[in-house]
This record gives C-alpha cells, structure tokens and sequence, in this order.
C-alpha cells in the first residue's frame, strides 16, 4: 500500500483552487478598470458640455458687446447659434452710461446664464464693470 498514495496526495485539486482564485482575481480588476474607464469617459463628456454651453454665452456676449460698438443706444433681444447650440442675449440700459448684457445658452438640454455691465468712457470705448457667472 505504500506505493498506492504519494507525498502530495492531500494536495489533489490545489492547482484548480489556485487557477479558480487567480482567474476572480483579475475578473474583479478587469471589471474595476471597465467601471473606471466608462465613469472617465462620462465625466469628459460632461466637461464638454459645460465648456460648450460657457463659449456659447460668451459668444453671446461678444455679439451684445459688437452690438453696443455700433450702437451703444441699442437694447432689446437678439438670438443666435453656434456649434449645435444657441445663446440669447438681452441688452438692457441702467442708465445713460451704463448697459448690462445677459446671455444665455442652451447645448444638448445644458444652460449657461452670464452677465456683464458695460460703461461708455468719455473716449467713447466701452469698459465691462462686472462679469457674473450664474
């Protein structure tokens, strides 16, 4: 009977549970790297979205500022698009000097709302006062 068992015979099956331990090991990691990669990808969209919609209001702003160049008695609304999105503008007077531009933008259901105040000086160039981010 001394033939019949060996020295690793209570050892029979080690090599499975050790393949069967390593192989859910890296089942986790993959799916940990995975869950990474895909919540990686939904944050850049999201910061895309969010620079999109900001340069769209500050296109906005650029076009109420292009307006008041021309025209500094100019007030009212104006839309416009850019890039698949749009922005709206209101220009609104304070006072006889003073003018505040709000725009506003929509891209893919996300909105942006900026506001400047802009000042005529005695030279006739225009000088923002305040700027907000809302």
């Amino acid at each position: 009977m001394a033939g019949k068992y060996s020295f690793y015979s209570n050892e029979k099956g080690m090599a499975l549970v050790l393949v069967l331990l390593f192989t859910g090991v890296l089942v986790i990691i993959g799916g940990a790297m995975i869950n990474f990669a895909l919540n990686d990808q939904l944050i850049t969209n999201y910061q895309a979205q969010d620079l999109q919609k900001y340069y769209l209001a500050e296109a906005g702003l650029t076009a109420g500022l292009a307006a008041l160049s021309q025209d500094f008695s100019c007030e009212g609304l104006f839309e416009g698009s850019l890039g698949g999105g749009t922005y709206r503008v209101t220009i609104t007077a304070s006072d006889p000097l003073t003018r505040e531009i709000t725009s506003s933008s929509s891209y893919e259901d996300c909105s942006c709302l900026l506001s400047i105040k802009v000042t005529r000086a005695p030279d006739g160039k225009l000088l923002i006062t305040e700027w907000q981010r809302y």
